[in-house]
């Protein structure tokens, strides 16, 4: 029988070119995160030393390691075996900007709440799938926003397709798996877009002045005392746009996307949008600490991480509008993100079969490595020297003084996610190095505690034979 085992063993080694052709984890999931004795708590204490190091730098550097120093920044993972690890394998730091603000939480943990950006998209795609017909994916959006339907009827794109975008061709799942074509940023989003309110600075740029009085050129939502722009003014205003893409040709992130996708969940619903982030992910998951809401006055402030100056954190409901709230509006925390990380590895909300097919890619990229689902950013992470892949289900937020990463690591059951806050504007670029550093360690160290168990397993089953 050791014979056996050992030709099948020498057997199974030869062909890992044809074993690595399938999807799905390469040994059992990994049980043990926490413990003295696990890879993956080991693991994370050298990410933790690392930060430790890099945080001590005195390097006035902004951009690298030693700037990290100038975020404040919260960590930390999660796993459907473990549940010990959402609480025990977290790392939190609290800038100097935020320790010494006169508002907002000084001393950032799991509970404390960062505005999360474009992870914002990921939650409205979740909330499309526990609330659409999956046939409704497959519907254009003139469907659902009669303003659109009314626009396509009097300009059917086919005639001029370089300027006007095919509505009747863009689909639901087109706009979640950024393959609408649309604009990138429409008003009242892209605060860059201002700059059409006054023709002088067009002008300045060599461009025909703007009239004033025509609709296209400034949109009904333009004026920036208008926080809540009614949907079908924005729509109107944004209808006319050059598309970027015909629809479904390539990825191209947009933000305009997402707010027409939330406001066709409302429409289908009968819904606000607001309400089904709370009615059906936040409230059946007991997400205390995440809204879709602006707090309505400063009585919640003392747990919201406020970098700098209070409108640094848009905390009041006369500087946001809610129109982009689908997009880039949510606001969550690590714990409550560990608690959604479980609930979407283990299909606590969907179907698995559901979760199943939603966790797969959409559309290539031209990054070898990089793939886009409905909306997740897939990333395939080689293992040397095998060549194996292990495919990291992520969406990443950034955002005026907010961004982070919530990452699925489905082959392993586990993921994590990074929150970070700062007023500097080199945060955008060192947020990353968290992602990069958790990823770079901790995939190989998960991969060993799973392969560990496995050899746990088969010495077990050597031994009955």
């Amino acid at each position: 029988m050791y014979l056996l085992l050992n030709t099948f063993l020498l057997v199974s080694f030869s062909i890992t070119g044809i074993l690595a052709d399938f999807l799905g984890p390469t040994y059992p999931f990994p049980q043990d995160l926490t413990s003295e004795r696990s890879h993956v708590s080991a693991a994370w204490k050298n990410v933790t030393s690392t930060l430790d190091k890099y945080l001590q730098d005195p390097s006035p550097e902004l951009k690298g390691p030693a700037g990290l120093k100038n975020l404040t920044f919260s960590l930390g993972m999660f796993s459907i075996h473990d549940t010990t690890a959402a609480n025990l394998l977290q790392y939190h730091y609290t800038s100097a900007e935020v320790a010494n603000s006169t508002v907002g939480i000084t001393n950032v943990d799991g509970d404390s709440i960062y505005r999360v950006a474009s992870i914002s998209k990921l939650v409205t795609a979740y909330a499309a799938e526990l609330n659409l017909d999956a046939r409704d994916w497959d519907r254009p959006i003139t469907d659902f926003v009669p303003t659109l339907a009314q626009y396509t009827q009097k300009n059917p794109g086919e005639k001029d397709p370089v300027n006007i975008i095919q509505w009747d061709q863009v689909t639901l799942a087109a706009l979640g798996s950024q393959l609408a074509g649309t604009p990138r940023d429409v008003i009242p989003l892209d605060g860059s877009d201002y700059l059409y309110i006054d023709p002088d600075p067009v002008g300045s740029y060599g461009l025909p002045p703007l009239n004033i009085s025509d609709p296209i050129a400034i949109p009904p939502c333009a004026n920036a005392t208008e926080v809540n722009c009614p949907a079908n003014e924005y729509a109107k205003g944004a209808q006319a746009r050059p598309p970027t893409f015909l629809p479904w040709t390539s990825p191209e992130y947009t933000d305009f996307g997402f707010i027409l996708l939330g406001l066709a969940i409302g429409n289908i619903t009968n819904k606000n949008i607001l309400d089904i982030y709370h009615d059906s992910i936040f409230r059946p998951l007991n997400m205390t600490s995440s809204s879709s809401r602006v707090p309505p006055d400063n009585s919640t402030w003392s747990k919201h991480v406020i970098p700098g100056d209070v409108s640094n954190a848009l905390l009041r409901p006369e500087q946001v509008p809610t129109l982009p709230t689908p997009s880039g509006g949510i606001f969550s925390s690590t714990n409550d993100l560990a608690k959604w990380g479980v609930a979407l590895l283990n299909s606590t909300l969907l179907p698995p079969e559901q979760t199943r097919r939603w966790m797969k890619p959409v559309t290539f990229t031209a990054n070898l490595q990089y793939a886009i689902g409905r909306p997740w950013e897939i990333y395939r992470y080689v293992h040397q020297p095998s060549g194996i892949v292990t495919d990291i289900y992520t969406k990443w937020g950034d955002s005026g003084a907010y961004g982070g990463y919530i990452i699925l690591l489905p082959d392993f059951d586990a993921g994590f996610s990074v929150l970070g806050a700062s007023s500097l504007p080199q945060r955008g670029l060192v947020t990353p190095i968290l992602a990069d550093l958790i990823t770079e360690t901790m995939i190989p160290a998960l991969t060993r505690a799973s392969g560990s168990r496995s050899q746990r397993q088969l010495r077990g089953h050597v031994h009955r034979w």
